[in-house]
């Protein structure tokens, strides 16, 4: 994971995050992983051994980005702030997603 930090006034800071691919398909695997252990498929048992082509069907590559996308960055956000000493008044939010494979 590549972050850069822009101070955009006082009291605002822009994090940048870019994830590499292999960071990217490790997560896609985590978010497929764990819609499978929650949903039903007909023909499946619960936790079965659903295809992944099937879950990206029923729920469509949009989601699964959007999902991709956040646990991503929640997931640096934290050590980002720790490591660089920030002290949030207010919780992060994703302002734009440029691209999804390699995130950034």
């Amino acid at each position: 994971m590549q972050t850069e930090i822009k101070k955009v006034n006082a009291y605002t800071v822009e994090l940048i995050l870019k994830a590499w691919a292999k960071e990217y398909e490790q997560e896609r695997k985590k978010v497929i992983d764990e819609i499978k252990k929650h949903a039903n498929f007909p023909g499946f048992r619960k936790w079965g051994n659903v295809p992944d082509e099937m879950v990206v069907e029923k729920y469509g590559e949009e989601f699964l980005e959007e999902k991709i996308s956040e646990n991503l960055a929640n997931k640096n956000y934290h050590k980002i702030l720790m490591s660089e000493k920030i002290v949030p008044v207010a919780p992060g939010y994703i302002k734009e997603i440029k691209s999804v494979n390699p995130f950034e």
